[in-house]
């Protein structure tokens, strides 16, 4: 579908995703000269683009293309457009930032800002009351809307969308009242059609990075989702896989920045080289994203008694201090418990979590456990085991028993000594034991010959073992804010990234 209109010397193009590039030639061509478009249509391609380029080489034009989707846009429109007469512009909007990137790279494209409340209830208000009058108080319904703007989140499309959606389906002005006055507004009311519309960037991914986007869904509403933390989760759930000489974690990084590219997500904080340090989703994405991950049984979670158990899902959030019956989920291979609402859970309650056979990642960050389950050393298949923050003292040595155990992240507890079965895990390749109390690494550490990453900042090590250059995998290492001042150069000439003290000696 074409929008145009002539604006003096301007052409105005709007691309959809299903855009056709002949016809939209056609469209620009006949803004120019209406009174040719029966030739223009007869026209081919190539000599649409011959004939657009040769009215344009010396004259001073704008045009703008409007939501351009994709590279292959501009491949096929770039042969059409030249530099022409000084001050002619060339104005595109998109929907991915690596789209605009692309068109130029030495460009600094502009985002738009989003709406305040106030903007936000103005635009929504004229959308549905466009074409009909209200008897309703406008100040009344502004204090219910802004439930539904807020929803939103100050984005122009959604909104536009929403209010006239609203305008063609609610017949009565009572209707309109009370899906005002709903606090469980959702998208799930709407039909397909509208979803898409919402979320046109989510349904236009492919598919490696629609398996990626929904599983930030299985983090609570508004959570600030650690980027590390989901990177290693993307891995450990297969999702990533190593690409012409990139590793896991490199292209893990990629996929989130296409996502952050498509404002699929949004950026909390960044860390000093510009990188995403903390995201969260859009509320009305995160509700697309929920309801797409729940209808392929990809992922569930469970948010307290008022809410049913999962029963088919895959991957389960934990969003409540009350633990569901999963275990029987036969087919289950992910739990995630958020310490937000289970910071008292007994330990007790997870003694059948070794019934789950087939688990492959389990995360119980900020729950307070004071010692790790046995229970865990049954689940052999396990690749990810995130013991975050739970208020351990030592590490069980059933530990050693995870011989599939790829990430294993037991920063900021209170642990003294790593156990030795842990340096009996050959297939893990993170280590995260960041912000404990551990004195020192035993040799046997060179067993770990698969570890590509090992954080041990914020401890009271002295020295590095000897061993650890024949670590050959190793990637990174982090050794910072410890009591370490010399560092072998065997090490430091190995692995890729070393984090490091100023006054540390490399010798």
């Amino acid at each position: 579908m074409m929008m145009s209109r002539v604006i003096l010397n301007a052409v105005l193009g709007y691309v959809s995703q299903k855009y056709k590039g002949r016809e939209l030639l056609v469209n620009m061509a006949w803004q120019i000269s209406e009174p040719m478009r029966e030739t223009y249509e007869m026209m081919s391609q190539k000599d649409l683009e011959a004939n657009l380029s040769e009215f344009l080489q010396e004259k001073r034009y704008l045009i703008v293309l409007d939501d351009v989707w994709g590279n292959q846009v501009w491949d096929e429109l770039k042969g059409a457009l030249p530099c022409g007469m000084k001050g002619s512009r060339i104005l595109i909007t998109t929907r991915n930032k690596a789209t605009a990137l692309y068109i130029d790279p030495n460009s600094n494209p502009h985002d738009l800002r989003l709406l305040d409340k106030e903007k936000s209830w103005e635009l929504l208000y004229k959308k549905i009351f466009m074409t009909r009058k209200t008897n309703l108080d406008v100040a009344k319904m502004k204090q219910l809307g802004i439930n539904i703007v807020a929803r939103y989140e100050g984005l122009p499309l959604a909104l536009v969308e929403i209010g006239e959606l609203l305008a063609r389906e609610e017949k009565s002005q009572i209707d309109l009242l009370k899906v005002l006055q709903s606090e469980n507004h959702n998208l799930s009311r709407f039909p397909e059609r509208c979803l898409q519309t919402l979320a046109l960037s989510y349904y236009q991914l492919p598919n490696h990075l629609k398996w990626c986007f929904l599983y930030c869904s299985i983090f609570p509403a508004n959570y600030e989702i650690p980027t590390q933390k989901l990177l290693r989760l993307w891995i450990a759930e297969g999702f990533i896989h190593p690409s012409d000489g990139r590793t896991q974690q490199e292209v893990a990084e990629e996929y989130l920045e296409q996502l952050h590219h498509r404002s699929l997500i949004q950026s909390v904080n960044l860390r000093s080289d510009g990188s995403i340090k903390s995201c969260r989703v859009p509320q009305f994405l995160l509700e697309v994203a929920v309801l797409n991950a729940k209808k392929a049984n990809f992922l569930d979670f469970y948010t307290g008694l008022d809410c049913e158990c999962p029963t088919e899902a895959r991957r389960v959030g934990i969003h409540s201090a009350i633990i569901p019956p999963i275990f029987s989920i036969s087919g289950l291979r992910t739990v995630l418990l958020f310490g937000k609402y289970t910071d008292i859970l007994e330990i007790s309650k997870l003694d059948c979590i070794g019934d789950l056979q087939l688990i492959r990642v389990l995360d119980l960050e900020c729950v307070q456990l004071s010692e790790v389950p046995h229970a865990i050393g049954k689940l052999i298949h396990l690749r990810y085991l995130g013991l975050k923050q739970t208020c351990l003292k030592d590490v069980s040595s059933v530990i050693g028993k995870l011989q599939n155990l790829q990430i294993l992240d037991i920063g900021y507890n209170s642990i003294e000594v790593l156990p030795p079965t842990i340096f009996d895990l050959q297939s893990l390749q993170v280590l995260d034991a960041r912000c404990n109390q551990i004195k020192e690494l035993p040799l046997t550490i060179s067993k770990l010959c698969n570890l590509k990453t090992l954080d041990i900042r914020c401890n009271q090590i002295k020295e590095l073992p000897l061993t650890m250059p024949e670590i050959r995998n190793l990637q990174t290492l982090d050794v910072r804010r410890n009591f370490i001042t010399i560092i072998s150069s065997k090490i430091a000439t190995r692995v890729r990234q070393l984090y490091m003290d100023q006054g540390v000696t490399i010798w």
